[in-house]
């Protein structure tokens, strides 16, 4: 390792061989004056994010039916995403804001005992699923 990299995780300066510090996720070359030799410019890195494209929650429930169907769907249209615990016949349960939830362009996925909604846009990945 570069006889200049330090740890930084809390400014010990002891190079990281010595120090045997294995929780660094990200070693940047060392100066000695407490910058690293990296030229970030993140205010100029923050002005490129699109914060419009980031809306939304991740919201827990339950689906037992003592939730009236159109909070769910009220919840998709601002862009939440639903993991919605299954307490009894899924298709009973979803009748009442499933149709709809498709008709916007959201997808739903039974996911071992929850059902998963989604708003347009937001991708159920299953990739990880198959093997």
């Amino acid at each position: 390792m570069d006889s200049h990299a330090r740890c930084r995780l809390d400014e010990c300066g002891l190079p990281l061989d010595e120090r045997g510090c294995d929780r660094t996720l990200f070693v940047a070359p060392y100066n000695g004056d407490g910058m690293s030799d990296f030229d970030l410019d993140l205010r100029g890195a923050e002005g490129q994010l699109d914060e419009d494209e980031i809306q939304g929650d991740v919201v827990l429930g339950v689906l037992d039916g003592s939730t009236e169907p159109t909070v769910w769907i009220r919840n998709v249209e601002k862009g939440n995403v639903l993991v919605l615990a299954i307490e009894g016949d899924l298709n009973t349960l979803a009748a009442g804001f499933a149709r709809e939830v498709k008709d916007m362009g959201g997808e739903l996925m039974h996911f071992r005992k929850f059902l998963v909604v989604a708003p347009e846009n937001v991708d159920i990945d299953t990739d990880r699923l198959e093997s």
